[in-house]
């Protein structure tokens, strides 16, 4: 864009003094109120303004060092554009709730909650809810619990003590918002000396 609005102001100035001098011919050939003289005053006074148009456009489209500038972001936008994307975990929404007595009357303790997609559970998510949320806070929690979402029967992976059961059974306690295991079932995985998760067969 710069570039063709450069040319044109370059080939207006050049044409504007030669149509001057042709307008100041014409009056002194044909007088100043000659068709001729009329016709080359229209032309000069149209190539001025395309001249000085073109010169303050150029100025616009250009920054200060001579490159096509770019429009201006709102400051929200320059602002999510600096930082990088936030990095999603399964566990970025993890309930805390009460764990209750067997009379439903006092809080023993707590267990963490997470609703998810059995899909979303994979290798590097278990991994990072494992070592990066249950480790750090396995004082604070009695057991903690990834319930899934897109199963008929309740199914989850429930961690307790360090050991960690996967696609297990599960049944809503009679007190509270808390999940046990039905009976035996899933698999049983533990964490390898190089930082993983294992099934332990």
């Amino acid at each position: 864009m710069s570039t063709f609005l450069t040319l044109v102001f370059m080939v207006t100035l050049i044409a504007f003094p030669i149509l001057w001098w042709k307008k100041r011919k014409a009056k002194q050939a044909f007088g100043p109120d000659s068709e001729e003289y009329r016709k080359v005053s229209r032309i000069k006074r149209i190539v001025g303004i395309v001249c000085v148009v073109s010169l303050i456009a150029d100025g616009y489209f250009l920054d200060q060092d001579g490159r096509p500038a770019t429009p201006p972001q709102p400051a929200a936008k320059q602002e999510q554009a600096a930082q990088p994307a936030k990095e999603k975990h399964i566990y970025d929404k993890a309930k805390v709730v009460d764990m209750m007595n067997g009379m439903g009357t006092k809080a023993i303790g707590k267990v963490s909650i997470i609703e998810a997609q059995s899909t979303d559970v994979t290798q590097e998510a278990l991994e990072d809810w494992y070592f990066n949320y249950v480790k750090p806070h396995e004082k604070e929690f009695n057991y903690c619990l990834i319930l899934y979402t897109d199963k008929n029967k309740k199914e989850g992976v429930l961690c307790s003590a360090g050991v960690l059961t996967k696609d297990t059974p599960l049944e809503k306690d009679k007190y509270g918002e808390t999940y046990s295991k039905t009976q035996s079932g899933g698999t049983i995985w533990g964490p390898t000396d190089d930082g993983h998760l294992k099934e332990i067969k």
